[in-house]
């Protein structure tokens, strides 16, 4: 994978007195806070380092640019649809702000060698700059890396090593330049559109939670209704305490103060290809809220509320005491062999099947487009 260095606008973070203020707000104020000088220009291209933590969790990626036409080429993979409402927003917003404020998410295989190369810099040099986020508990750091010596062997790593990179976040973003090059071509826009801004983390940095599920369903169907007939597919236990589902193939189903661990049956399993990775998500769209509930589409419909699974048993428990009428389903994340095993298969993941961390944020690193 061909990577190159690019010139970069970063926040003058003495300007700045609530920096949870500030990128929480600048994506829509980023003309704003730009003509007021609350950016400042690097003065060479670089890679940069990024490094966010948060509690014990630390991710560490670079950010550089990719060709856009690796995308279009089909060479930087992705597992979701875009909306074409949602792109054409987002075509809309990246004309209007002239920038790209947050970086495309992509992962790869691990290559220790490209892992060694960024935690010595990281040992050996003081950040470009840093920043917490009260709101967040979490600290971002920044590193350039204008050492050309450095720029030039991780180019080779990355060329000779990283055949594949795969979108984690940011589909639709992803899918807006690879539009607006291709009208650039044509002549029909005005602007920089051939490289994406993207920050690579090995598949060893990045954590991959579910999305839990409320639906909001139970004044169609009884809990003693729905208990039955979930057991034409699954195994069922009544659990003495909350907990997280113990891995494949299980989930957990949340009725009032009941959590209950699922198990797939044998013969529910036996209707799906093994080989092609069945997923927890897929087979309970299908099963329990299409079959059962009459859920058929899952992308518009209002009576499902999703949870990020970053907030843990908790999160999903203080969601359900505000509806306790309703029935929540906690799923197993999927594993990240399996997610790049799904996506060289070009397979597309059922709507909100992943939670991608870490969570980066708008204007750290900017790239002007026009």
């Amino acid at each position: 994978m061909k990577i190159l260095p690019f010139s970069a606008w970063y926040p003058k973070l003495e300007k700045i007195s609530s920096p949870d203020t500030f990128f929480g707000t600048v994506k829509e104020r980023y003309t704003e806070y730009h003509e007021e000088g609350y950016f400042k220009k690097m003065p060479t291209q670089a890679f940069y380092i990024y490094q966010i933590a948060s509690g014990t969790a630390s991710y560490t990626g670079l950010l550089a640019t990719l060709p856009t036409e690796e995308y279009i080429k089909g060479n930087i993979i992705k597992h979701e649809q875009t909306i074409a409402q949602k792109e054409e927003k987002m075509i809309r917003l990246v004309l209007e702000k002239g920038a790209n404020m947050k970086p495309i998410l992509l992962t790869y295989a691990a290559v220790s060698s490209i892992d060694e190369l960024l935690q010595d810099w990281i040992a050996n040099h003081p950040p470009l700059f840093s920043t917490y986020l009260e709101a967040e508990q979490s600290h971002h750091h920044i590193w350039s890396i204008e050492d050309n010596s450095l720029i030039k062997q991780l180019q080779i790593l990355f060329e000779g090593s990283v055949k594949s990179t795969y979108i984690a976040d940011g589909h639709h973003r992803t899918a807006t330049m690879g539009t607006l090059q291709t009208q650039n071509g044509k002549g029909t826009r005005k602007g920089d559109f051939s490289q994406l801004l993207v920050a690579l983390f090995a598949s060893n940095q990045l954590r991959i939670s579910e999305f839990n599920r409320i639906i909001r369903v139970l004044a169609h169907i009884s809990p003693a209704e729905f208990l039955e007939a979930i057991q034409n597919y699954c195994h069922i236990e009544l659990l003495n305490n909350p907990q997280k589902p113990p891995g494949k193939y299980s989930f957990i189903t949340i009725i009032g103060k009941d959590w209950w661990l699922c198990k797939w049956k044998e013969n529910t399993l036996k209707e799906y290809d093994l080989s092609a990775i069945p997923l927890d998500v897929q087979i309970l769209n299908e099963k329990i809220l299409s079959d059962i509930l009459q859920i058929k589409e899952v992308r518009t419909d209002e009576r499902i509320q999703y949870i990020s699974g970053n907030k843990g048993v908790e999160g999903l428990q203080s969601a359900l005491n505000k509806h306790p009428n309703n029935i929540g389903f906690y799923l197993y994340p999927i594993p990240i062999e399996d997610f790049i095993t799904l996506a060289n298969q070009h397979q597309i993941l059922p709507p909100k099947s992943t939670f991608f961390e870490p969570r980066m944020k708008n204007g750290l690193v900017v790239r002007r487009l026009i």
